[in-house]
């Protein structure tokens, strides 16, 4: 059934109430009634209405007297007292008929009231759906601004991730070089520690000259050796009864070319012996000498010369 057919019956409902449509309107309207919710609804409203109305006004009576005072005026008082059995009869006979034309007359009245029920119905049913409408026009506005702040936290929470992340690429990039430096040195130091593990390989001797003592006083020797191998060039000086040191005093070994000394090195003796090992650039050094200083930290010499020799041929 269309939509327009549906609220056509939909106004049967009032008479339907009232038991006022044919039998095929009746059934056609039961019909009805199995699909539409909101005329069952209303229905149960009218029903209560209706059996309402009987109880809605009292039983008209006639006054004590006014049968007598009517009849006795028209009839005089023993045309009433001859009559008043069937008089009485006839008002009795009469009042069926009189309140049921006071029934007929009422019923418009109740066809109003229930059509004004029907109307208030249709007002609640109006106001309750209005209701709904605003009840959810407030919860989805709510639910946009729970859902707009949500949005805009998480917004803020992405930017401070970013910034974050950011923050971390770079400490991550950082760490990264430092392994790559500390990679770096650590192959240095592995290069340097195979370097220094291997063989020595073959000295080529460059020269070897005795060192004498300075002075008479001295009784001590020594000898200077300069050898060459895939290296550079080195200087051994082996030294022997030297003079007993005291304190902080250490013996220094220069090489000197033009007066200009070039420290190659600090030693202590043990038991009067000292040697020392040097790497240097070859150059045509004039000299080799040993020093006694008062310590080991001087970049010139300080002290007496205990050894010394000269380097040309």
């Amino acid at each position: 059934m269309s939509s327009s057919a549906d609220e056509a019956m939909c106004e049967w409902l009032e008479m339907y109430a009232l038991d006022g449509l044919e039998e095929h309107e009746k059934v056609a309207f039961e019909y009805h009634l199995t699909h539409c919710a909101l005329c069952r609804n209303q229905l149960i409203e009218l029903k209560q209405v209706v059996n309402l109305l009987p109880m809605a006004s009292d039983p008209a009576t006639i006054p004590a007297g006014m049968r007598d005072r009517v009849l006795g005026s028209i009839l005089g008082k023993a045309a009433v007292d001859k009559s008043g059995t069937n008089a009485k009869a006839g008002v009795e006979n009469e009042t069926p008929g009189r309140l049921a034309s006071q029934g007929r007359r009422a019923a418009p009245s109740a066809r109003e009231a229930v059509k004004e029920v029907a109307n208030s119905s249709e007002l609640s049913r109006r106001a309750v759906q209005t209701e709904r409408t605003v009840r959810r026009s407030v919860y989805w506005r709510w639910v946009s601004v729970g859902l707009t702040a949500a949005v805009i936290g998480m917004g803020l929470y992405t930017y401070q991730l970013n910034n974050r992340l950011g923050a971390l690429r770079i400490e991550l990039l950082a760490a990264n070089q430092e392994v790559v430096k500390a990679g770096t040195e650590l192959a240095q130091a592995n290069s340097n520690l195979i370097s220094m593990n291997k063989p020595t390989e073959a000295l080529k001797v460059n020269r070897i000259v005795s060192l004498s003592p300075a002075a008479e006083s001295f009784v001590s020797k020594g000898l200077a050796t300069i050898v060459i191998d895939g290296k550079g060039t080195h200087l051994i000086v082996q030294a022997e009864d030297l003079p007993q040191i005291k304190q902080d005093e250490a013996f220094q070994v220069w090489l000197i070319k033009d007066n200009q000394p070039v420290n190659a090195g600090t030693f202590y003796p043990r038991d009067g012996k000292g040697a020392l090992y040097y790497t240097f650039e070859p150059k045509e050094y004039d000299t080799v000498a040993i020093t006694l200083e008062p310590d080991a930290h001087g970049e010139k010499p300080r002290g007496a010369i205990v050894l010394a020799a000269g380097l040309k041929s």
